[in-house]
Order: structure tokens, then sequence, then C-alpha cells
């Protein structure tokens, strides 16, 4: 019996999704997708596809999630990372320092959460805009437009519609846009006024500019990274954060069926959990280590690097 113990309400969605920690099972997955579908335009929908198939399982209330807007669907999944897998995102470049050395940067996703909520809030982009008899409310498009938005990077306008929730007339015509598909979404935009539709444009293009133009990780070598929902960039960030050492998971399942824990069960560990158990595997090993390092060697007994020569070692 699965219990999903955490909840959160996502601020701009205003949608409470209960859910669990990612178990170790799932982290080899994550980590597997990662290899199996590297970066690249062609893989971006491949990856994000089955990240998702994984990802959902930690959700109890599925549909809920799927009802969530591109941000707070980012930034569920960084919560998502923090409480299963750590707040700190550690990051290597190809870049060099003066020393040599490869350049190594430390995200703080906490940090990146708050700037990414701070610059939403800073946009006032949920505002209600007013024509005569008309109020058109803008809103975050949904999770399932993802692809669409990606694919329309070079002409975005086809896709304005996205960003609309819904269309008041004269205070009793209520048009809510979840209710319509996307060409039937643009059929309504096109029939509104050209000044409205000019001021739609103009205030969507506005809040991305801001959103571009941020550095969410306030790190300066990092200043090259672009928020867009117009581009891979985040794609790469959901990326990043549920990519781990496929190595290091398959040394933490060594480890813990060397002390005859069930594979299965491991699977079935949460990360947090997994990491605790290795920690204590590791523990008693050093002081097994220490306490067979303090044994006197009799004197005559043959060492272990001559019984290897001599067998071939």
């Amino acid at each position: 019996m699965e219990y999903f113990l955490h909840s959160v309400e996502l601020p701009f969605s205003k949608i409470k999704l209960f859910y669990r920690e990612i178990n170790t099972k799932e982290e080899l997955l994550l980590s597997k997708i990662a290899v199996l579908y590297p970066f690249g335009e062609d893989n971006n929908e491949d990856f994000i596809t089955a990240m998702e198939k994984i990802i959902i399982n930690c959700v109890e209330n599925k549909e809920d999630f799927y009802k969530l807007n591109l941000v707070d669907y980012i930034l569920f999944l960084t919560k998502l990372r923090i409480l299963s897998i750590g707040n700190n995102l550690e990051l290597e470049f190809n870049e060099v320092s003066e020393d040599g050395m490869k350049i190594k940067n430390t995200v703080n996703l906490e940090n990146f959460m708050k700037n990414l909520y701070e610059t939403i809030i800073e946009t006032k982009f949920d505002s209600v805009i007013k024509n005569k008899n008309l109020k058109i409310k803008l809103n975050w498009p949904n999770i399932k437009t993802k692809f669409l938005l990606l694919e329309s990077k070079k002409n975005i306008l086809p896709t304005i519609s996205e960003f609309i929730e819904n269309i008041i007339i004269n205070e009793n015509t209520f048009i809510d846009f979840k209710n319509f598909n996307i060409n039937e979404k643009e059929e309504i935009f096109k029939k509104l006024p050209i000044s409205i539709q000019t001021k739609i444009q103009n205030k969507i293009l506005s809040t991305l500019k801001i959103l571009v133009d941020k550095n969410l990780f306030n790190i300066e070598n990092m200043n090259w990274f672009r928020f867009s929902f117009y581009d891979s960039s985040y794609f790469h960030f959901l990326r990043l954060i549920f990519s781990n050492d496929l190595k290091s998971i398959y040394q933490n399942y060594y480890l813990l069926a060397s002390k005859g824990i069930n594979l299965s069960c491991v699977d079935n560990m949460s990360v947090s959990d997994k990491t605790v158990y290795c920690s204590m595997v590791e523990e008693e090993f050093k002081i097994n280590t220490k306490s067979n390092d303090s044994i006197d060697i009799p004197v005559g007994s043959t060492s272990l690097e001559k019984l290897m020569h001599e067998f071939g070692g």
C-alpha cells in the first residue's frame, strides 16, 4: 500500500496535490532515461514523456496533476526533487578556471523556486484586460501545451490564445477556454477587436521577456541559461534535476544487497531512506576496518602482497 504523506497547494493553479517521495527504483529509471534520451532537440519530447510516466506514480490525485499550468508544473517538480533527492544540484561545466580545473557550481533549488515565484508575481500576468463590455483573464498555459509551445518557438502568435483563461462578455456570458481545443481557441481570439488582440499579445510578449531576462539561478557563469517555455531550456532543467549518477545508484544497490537486503525492498525505499541505510552500512564498514587494522599480525605470517605474488596476483 502506498502512502501519499505530503501535500502542496500550487500558487498559480490553486490546485492541491497529494504526493510521496521518489523511490529508489524511480530514481534509477529517471537516471536511465536521461542516458537513453541524451541532450538534443530530437529527444526532448521522448524524455519528458518518459519522465512524466515515472513521476505521476508519486502523485495520488493524478487527474489534478494534468490541470497544472506550466509555472506550477516546474515548481511542483522542483519541490518533489528537493524532498526526494536534496536541495543542492551539483553542476560541472566544460569551461576551465585559471588553475586548469573544470568549473563547478552548486545550484540551490529552493532559491531557484523562490526566484521563479517572485518573477511570476512581478509580471502581474494573471491580470484582467478590459475593453468596454469585455473582460479577458490571462493565465499561464496548461502543461498539456508544452510540446505545442516548443514547436511554435519561431512563431508564437498562433499560441497566444493558450494564455487566455476566460472571457466575460457583458457580465453575463462566460467563455471558459478550458472547454475548447487549440483551433477553437484561436478562432475565438481572432473574433476579438484588433485593439484587444494587440493588448493581449503585448502583455504576453512583455511578460515572457521579463522571465527570459531573469537569471533565476543567481549564478554568474549561468547567466547564459534563459528560462523560456518556447525553447528547450526548461526541459534541460528538468533533465538536470532528475539525472543522478547511475554508477553511484548501482553501488548503493550492491552495498545494501551485500547486507542481505532484498533488491525489491531497495526498489521501494525512498531515496532519503536508502541514503540513511547506505550511510549506516558504510559507517559499520569503517568501524570494522579500523578494528581489523588494530589487530597485530603474528611474526612469520605471510603478507597479502606476498600471497598475491605467489598466486599470480
